[in-house]
């Protein structure tokens, strides 16, 4: 890694195109955007474009030092781009078909006429049965594999450290949490897919539950390089 940028929310094609030449990285706070307002990294762009993108947290531009809330402000983030596309980007469309029918029938009827806007939210609508338009708008998202990903190999990988931390394997530094997905009076109780009650043992729905609505009441040891500090 060259360098690590921070936030990246005005960079344009060309600059994510120079970023991944240059093996930039940048550390994407979902926080951060949403306060500070002034754009919404793409990171399924800049993953396209050779950035190599991992979560940072921090308070000076949001409200928690939580990489849990980092990881859930990403997917959040990355469900706004969505709506703007849907919104905006669509809008746009409409925008240019209807100037264009409206040129048509001016030439035809000699004259000129004039025809109500469609409405960013009219046109939001407008596309929901545009599977091209609501594929593109889809490209945008993360899930919360996603996010997981970005908060480990991504983060290591913008540091230029993935050879000795963000997954494990031997010959790895451990840093690890061991979580207890089922501990009493914590923040969300577990369920099956189905929404029942019951034991659950399957480890991805814990994974899951934890990441979407967990906090330090699951966190009942930390390691970091092969230490327990907690």
């Amino acid at each position: 890694t060259s360098s690590c940028c921070s936030s990246s929310t005005i960079s344009n094609t060309e600059q994510y195109r120079l970023g991944g030449r240059a093996q930039e990285g940048s550390q994407h706070g979902g926080v951060r955007n949403f306060y500070f307002g002034d754009g919404l990294l793409d990171v399924n762009k800049a993953l396209q474009y050779g950035v190599k993108v991992g979560l940072g947290t921090d308070v000076a531009g949001g409200y928690s030092p939580s990489m849990l809330q980092a990881m859930r402000m990403a997917v959040m983030n990355s469900h706004a781009l969505k709506a703007a596309a849907l919104m905006y980007q669509t809008w746009e469309q409409q925008q240019q078909q209807q100037q264009e029918g409206q040129q048509q029938h001016e030439q035809q009827q000699g004259g000129t006429s004039s025809s109500d806007e469609m409405k960013p939210r009219e046109a939001a609508v407008a596309a929901i049965g545009n599977p091209a338009v609501a594929a593109a708008a889809a490209a945008h998202m993360l899930t919360w594999e996603d996010a997981l990903w970005l908060a480990t190999v991504g983060g290591a990988r913008a540091l230029g450290l993935h050879n000795q931390i963000g997954h494990f394997a031997v010959g790895m530094e451990f840093d690890a949490l061991v979580v207890d997905a089922g501990v009493q009076n914590a923040g969300f109780e577990l369920v099956h897919r189905d929404g029942s009650n019951g034991n659950v043992t399957d480890p991805m729905i814990m994974l899951e539950s934890f990441l979407n609505n967990g906090d330090d009441r699951n966190i009942i040891q930390v390691y970091v390089q092969g230490r327990r500090c907690v």
